[in-house]
């Protein structure tokens, strides 16, 4: 899940500024209680100025209490989603500078693998690559993948989707997603996005899609 940094931030302040408030509020009830305890005038109206305050106060109270709580919830989301962002960025740092290479003994075994499961065996690779792209990390990657799967007996098929008369490029720019695997059976992407992983390339798995074609396996390759 995305979240909106910028709005939680508008939110913290906001509950901030509540918490400063009730804390004027608290300041304002133990103020009245002073009156009502240890001055002349406030001992000619004690009863209802004590009773006043002590309700300021605890409304003051509860107020801070209230908006504390938020506060360090939203400071937990916001430290939180910060975190997740600087480690996206490193990552995303890592594969720019570290290609993704498949050792041949990882191919291999991925091969062995890939020929392995039961089910049909089809797949499509689309690569992140504009018309003047040449030689990238994220095209080589697709070579390779498009190797080995042709290797493990597995048709390349651009027909992804149940409608047999639209087919997918090979290459589309601009994908900036790491590694995507996508099915219509559930069970179909996990079991290649793990064999991946064992072949030392990282691929997220996108939610079931209904509409693409029973038995193929896209993978999408970006930075």
């Amino acid at each position: 899940m995305v979240l909106d940094i910028p709005s939680l931030l508008e939110d913290l302040i906001w509950w901030e500024i509540a918490g400063y408030i009730s804390l004027g509020i608290v300041t304002i009830g133990v103020a009245g209680e002073s009156i009502a305890d240890f001055t002349k005038w406030g001992e000619r109206h004690k009863k209802w100025l004590g009773k006043a305050s002590a309700l300021v106060l605890i409304m003051g109270l509860a107020g801070e209490g209230i908006t504390q709580s938020k506060t360090n919830s939203l400071s937990g989301i916001i430290i939180a989603g910060l975190g997740e962002r600087t480690a996206n960025a490193e990552l995303e740092l890592a594969r720019i500078q570290r290609p993704r290479i498949i050792k041949p003994r990882q191919a291999n075994d991925l091969v062995v693998s890939l020929r392995k499961y039961p089910g049909s065996k089809k797949f499509w690779i689309i690569v992140d690559k504009s018309e003047i792209d040449t030689g990238t990390e994220q095209e080589m990657l697709g070579d390779r993948l498009r190797g080995i799967f042709a290797q493990a007996l597995w048709t390349p098929d651009a027909h992804t989707l149940k409608d047999r008369t639209k087919l997918d490029p090979s290459n589309m720019p601009n994908l900036n997603i790491g590694c995507l695997v996508s099915a219509e059976q559930t069970d179909l992407a996990n079991f290649v996005a793990e064999e991946l992983k064992i072949a030392g390339i990282a691929c997220d798995t996108s939610a079931p899609h209904p509409e693409m074609a029973i038995g193929l396996v896209m993978i999408e390759i970006g930075l």
